[in-house]
C-alpha cells in the first residue's frame, strides 16, 4: 500500500479543501490558540511577575539604610 493510500481521512479531506475553507479553519485554529494564550499563559506570567515584584520590593526595604 502506498503512502497516499494510507493517509488519514483528515489529510485527504484537507487536500480537497477550498481556499476559503482553509482560511476559515486556520482562523478558527488561530483564535483558539490566542484564547488559550490569553486565558492560560498570560495570567500565569502576570502572577509570576507580581510575585517577583513583591519579593524585589521586600528586598529593597530590607537593604535600604535607615536614616
Amino acid at each position: 500500500m502506498s503512502d497516499a493510500e494510507q493517509r488519514s481521512p483528515g489529510a485527504m479531506a484537507r487536500q480537497d479543501e477550498s481556499d476559503e475553507d482553509r482560511e476559515a479553519r486556520e482562523a478558527r485554529e488561530r483564535a483558539g490558540a490566542v484564547a488559550f494564550f490569553e486565558e492560560t499563559i498570560v495570567p500565569g506570567f502576570e502572577a509570576a511577575a507580581g510575585a517577583i515584584n513583591q519579593q524585589a520590593a521586600g528586598n529593597c526595604e530590607r537593604r535600604s539604610p535607615s536614616a
